[in-house]
């Protein structure tokens, strides 16, 4: 094989077959051979400078040929189109991800991309549907072009053959062109047999065709920005959502601003994502017997009372294991109270604001459940309401505390150190959540000499009564510690095997970049 073989296989980045690996390694071989016996010469300096010029010039065209055999050669050049495909999926971004992407941004980890590095990716790229099966109608960050070419979303239809399709459509009229926008919202419509996933904006919806019916592989629907107007007017909002009300595989419902009318197959759900009025979430709540996960925000501070009278009766979710709920307004927690008509005998992950702990305790004991993790974000709640609840939860082990008070209203008492006192064991009282493990306390600020307290006691407890579990995390965030007794309980837990960590950046991290948002507990 000539030198312009080796730069033509090169260039192509095709897989060589039997017979080309042979000959480069052949060439290889050879090329080494030569290069030794150069370099043995130079070592040797004997020879004279005009010789020596030349020894190297050859050395360093063997170096080039060597090291373009070992590309051609390379583990990357010899993988089968299988495995090549499989790492093309592994570098997409997927569902969750791409929704919070810029468009630009999601076009960059896109199969667009695999086709323009050289002509195998592309055959490889092209020949599996599965690459193409995301596809993103979005506007272009400067909000100056067409949102999404008709022609590329018609171009991944065909080449996903017959996938399920996962479509995010995260487009408002207000941007710009909505010719192309409505081109292809009836272009995908077209195709709604084959819809695995669906983020729509809210706006958008009535601009569907009809699909009632045809939606029998939908398992995930995000809608966003039904607008207000639409949500609390006097009249009821036009039923979008209608669209939806058949489909028969739909488990997870995300919608950004909640109304009761919505009519969807309640009973199928397992996660539901809502933000609105408490009203509508009760509406919801009522019917969702099979769920599993739910995320709920109540959005209007004037709407916390219970609207309804329920009597003896009880509103059982029998597979509901986690919940997170908030209030628009932090504040507004402390007038909110949880249910007495609600049972959650499963739940074992919760999330709140450290406002709305009352009724809480009520609520684990009539419902029996078994609460393993808790998450207590925005600020930390009264002594004399979370003392019932850690009595009621003694299989708690996770916590997580946020310590800050800048979210609660005026006037308002200090609750971070008399937290830290529940968990701190004293001689002769009953020991609090006994089986925490892992610990994490958001913004210690003027609580470290307690925290520090707290920490050794447990520890110490725990060395003598083996009842008590051993913290084996502890997180300090957004705060660096300057307390020296602090500083020196971290440094001790952490020689004996505790997992400390000190960062003030990992809380915005695990919350997707906003600091004033709970946990993902999903």
């Amino acid at each position: 094989m000539s030198q312009a073989g080796l730069s033509r296989l090169k260039g192509t980045n095709d897989r060589p077959s039997e017979l080309e690996v042979l000959q480069v390694r052949e060439i290889q071989t050879e090329a080494q051979k030569k290069l030794d016996i150069i370099e043995a010469r130079l070592d040797e300096e004997l020879e004279g400078h005009s010789t020596l010029e030349i020894l190297e010039r050859n050395g360093a065209a063997l170096r080039k040929t060597i090291e373009l055999c070992q590309s051609i050669l390379s583990a990357t050049r010899q993988l089968p189109p299988e495995i090549l495909t499989q790492i093309f999926l592994f570098s997409l971004p997927s569902m969750e991800e791409a929704r919070r992407m810029e468009w630009d941004q999601s076009l960059q980890k896109s199969p667009w991309v695999l086709c323009h590095v050289c002509s195998r990716w592309r055959a490889v790229a092209l020949a599996s549907p599965a690459l193409w099966t995301l596809i993103l109608v979005q506007p272009v960050k400067d909000d100056d072009g067409d949102p999404c070419s008709v022609a590329m979303i018609e171009a991944q239809i065909s080449r996903s053959g017959n996938s399920p399709l996962d479509i995010i459509f995260d487009y408002e009229p207000w941007r710009g062109d909505t010719y192309a926008a409505d081109e292809a919202i009836k272009l995908l419509a077209r195709c709604s047999t084959r819809w695995r996933s669906l983020s729509i904006t809210g706006c958008y919806l009535k601009e569907l065709p009809r699909i009632r019916g045809r939606v029998p592989l939908l398992e995930n629907l995000f809608v966003g920005n039904v607008g207000e107007d639409e949500e609390y007017g006097d009249t009821p909002p036009p039923n979008y959502l209608d669209h939806f009300q058949i489909a028969p595989r739909l488990r997870y419902l995300e919608v950004e601003a909640c109304s009761p009318y919505f009519k969807v197959p309640w009973g199928t759900l397992t996660r539901y994502v809502a933000e609105g009025s408490w009203a509508a979430h009760i509406s919801a709540l009522t019917q969702l017997e099979n769920l599993e996960s739910c995320r709920l925000m109540i959005s209007h501070e004037t709407d916390l009372d219970d609207p309804f009278t329920w009597g003896n009766k009880t509103v059982q979710l029998a597979r509901l294991r986690r919940v997170e709920l908030s209030c628009q307004r932090v504040d507004s927690g402390e007038y909110w109270s949880w249910p007495q008509w609600l049972s959650l005998p499963a739940l074992t992950e919760l999330s709140i604001n450290g406002t709305m702990f009352r009724g809480l305790a009520r609520l684990i004991q009539d419902s029996k459940c078994s609460l393993k993790r808790l998450y207590i974000t925005r600020g930390a709640p009264d002594r004399e309401l979370t003392l019932p609840v850690f009595q009621s939860s003694p299989h708690i082990t996770e916590l997580v505390i946020c310590l800050i008070d800048r979210f609660l209203s005026t006037g308002r008492a200090n609750n971070s150190i008399p937290l830290i006192s529940l968990l701190t064991i004293e001689p002769n009282t009953p020991v609090l959540l006994p089986q925490l493990k892992d610990l994490v306390i958001v913004h210690p600020g003027k609580a470290e000499e307690d925290i520090a307290r707290m920490l050794v006691t447990r520890w110490n407890t725990s060395l003598e009564n083996q009842s008590i579990a051993r913290l084996r995390s502890l997180r300090l965030v957004e705060g660096d510690p300057q307390s020296h007794n602090l500083i020196q309980t971290l440094d001790a837990m952490k020689e004996r095997g505790v997992a400390v960590v000190r960062s003030p950046r990992e809380y915005q991290e695990r919350n997707r970049g906003d600091a004033d948002e709970a946990f993902v507990i999903y």
